[in-house]
């Protein structure tokens, strides 16, 4: 809602950053997921995964899209209405923000906890919160240097971890990995509207906001039933590693593309 109220750069860079802070839900979901799966049938649940992000995908974009600049592309209808000239992506922004504030009370209502909680929210949070205020004070965790991936220290399975004992080489490097990845994954999507809107004498697509929406559209379908139907044979035959690395690694020749593509 407020993406699409703002009139300045920094208040849509802080409206980004603060969508940004919020948008927790994936790492909760995959938490979940392993939680309901093992070794056998992760990379085939995982490969579910991507459809949800293909309907939002394909969903967000066509309604932006179709939402945007009412006044000028419809102007019997909202030409008369001042609000939608001053704020043409209002709409675009309003109708996607609906439907994440129904799964929002929908999820609270009726997903069940993979992990029975004995600590209550609140509590919880003021736990987090003094571990990470504490954690540069706190002694570092022993470690099994035989094995990398054991955890030590708890001697209550039913409470919370402490963050100091998380902090093992499999876990930091898990981490790091992930926080690149995300860093690619963003950096690389975040430009695509602006290059596709941009004119074609500045070195983008010169596309209006519906051809852009239609594109978008249709890449989510396009990667959601890639991943769908080939992720899990493609995880299965050449092993996570493989997969990560040329995953990560096909991102130069894809921004190499934006060149060729100003070109033709």
């Amino acid at each position: 809602f407020l993406f699409g109220l703002l009139k300045t750069f920094g208040g849509l860079i802080l409206s980004c950053a603060l969508c940004g802070a919020l948008d927790g839900n994936s790492g909760v979901i995959k938490s979940m997921m392993i939680d309901i799966t093992d070794s056998t049938n992760v990379a085939q649940v995982f490969g579910f995964l991507p459809l949800a992000w293909m309907t939002a995908n394909m969903l967000g974009p066509l309604i932006g899209g179709s939402l945007s600049h009412l006044a000028d592309r419809f102007p019997r209808l909202f030409g008369q209405s001042t609000f939608l000239k001053t704020h043409p992506y209002f709409l675009a922004c309003t109708g996607p923000a609906l439907f994440p504030a129904l799964v929002c009370m929908v999820t609270y209502m009726l997903l069940q906890e993979t992990v029975p909680m004995t600590t209550s929210l609140w509590s919880l949070i003021q736990n987090s919160c003094q571990t990470i205020l504490t954690f540069v004070h706190t002694k570092p965790p022993q470690v099994d240097t035989s094995n990398p991936n054991t955890i030590q220290g708890s001697p209550d399975d039913s409470k919370p971890l402490p963050l100091s004992t998380l902090m093992t080489p499999y876990v930091l490097i898990a981490t790091l990995n992930f926080t690149t990845l995300t860093l690619f994954d963003h950096s690389l999507h975040a430009p695509i509207p602006v290059f596709y809107a941009t004119p074609v004498n500045k070195g983008g697509l010169g596309l209006d906001p519906l051809r852009i929406g239609n594109i978008l559209a249709v890449f989510s379908i396009a990667n959601g039933l890639f991943q769908l139907f080939l992720f899990a044979w493609l995880h299965d035959r050449f092993g996570t590693k493989v997969v990560y690395t040329c995953g990560v690694a096909s991102g130069v020749p894809i921004i190499i593309t934006f060149l060729i593509i100003n070109m033709l």
